[in-house]
């Protein structure tokens, strides 16, 4: 049985990652900044609660994993500058207990070194870099500190992301093309999720995932 320590536990992605997970047999470790969010899996799964820069939290979340999920992100009305910095420190803890899959959800908008992002997206990029440097630097560096880090990562970069179940025919890759109309469904993305988790098809790669 697999077990899995899911971070960004509460959004939409990291509880479809939950519910999927459960599902599949797979154990988990929940971590959130509050608990009771969690209380529709009481008695199914483990949760911690912390928060994204608390170390000994996160020690005691990925204790005993054999796989992390980073799932988080900037919220509105929450924190914007924080991704690289947390999963900096996931990664430290991981290292320091010696698990080695990580998979880290970032975006299709976020990276300059990605020649499939349609014509749409680039000049979407360009247009926040200048909007929103302070996020962009943070995402960007957040999908930098994860290949550098010797784990065996995947970073996964939907589209727009939208809310529904997984959908037939979601297709997932490093050199899938990102266009205007590109999007996927949360359950699409869960899905891929846990298929790489029990798979490793991407391991060391960043993939795009479309729906």
């Amino acid at each position: 049985m697999i077990k899995i320590t899911v971070f960004g536990a509460t959004g939409r992605t990291g509880r479809s990652i939950i519910s999927l997970a459960l599902t599949q047999g797979m154990e988990v470790t929940a971590y959130a900044r509050r608990a009771a969010d969690l209380d529709p899996w009481t008695g199914r799964i483990r949760v911690v609660q912390g928060t994204l820069d608390d170390a000994e939290g996160i020690a005691k979340a990925i204790e005993g994993a054999d796989a992390v999920v980073a799932a988080f992100g900037p919220r509105k009305g929450g924190p914007q500058v924080f991704c690289a910095h947390a999963t900096q420190l996931i990664i430290s803890v991981m290292k320091a207990q010696k698990v080695r899959r990580l998979v880290c959800i970032t975006g299709a908008l976020i990276g300059e070194q990605y020649p499939t992002r349609g014509l749409f997206y680039r000049v979407m990029r360009r247009l926040l870099v200048r909007k929103a440097p302070h996020l962009m630097l943070d995402r960007d560096g957040q999908e930098t500190i994860v290949m550098n880090s010797g784990l065996d990562w995947t970073v996964f970069k939907p589209p727009r992301l939208v809310n529904g179940a997984e959908r037939p025919g979601t297709q997932v890759g490093p050199d899938l093309v990102i266009g205007p109309a590109a999007r996927t469904t949360v359950g699409s993305l869960a899905t891929a999720i846990l298929g790489e988790l029990l798979g490793s098809q991407f391991i060391r790669k960043t993939v795009f995932i479309r729906s």
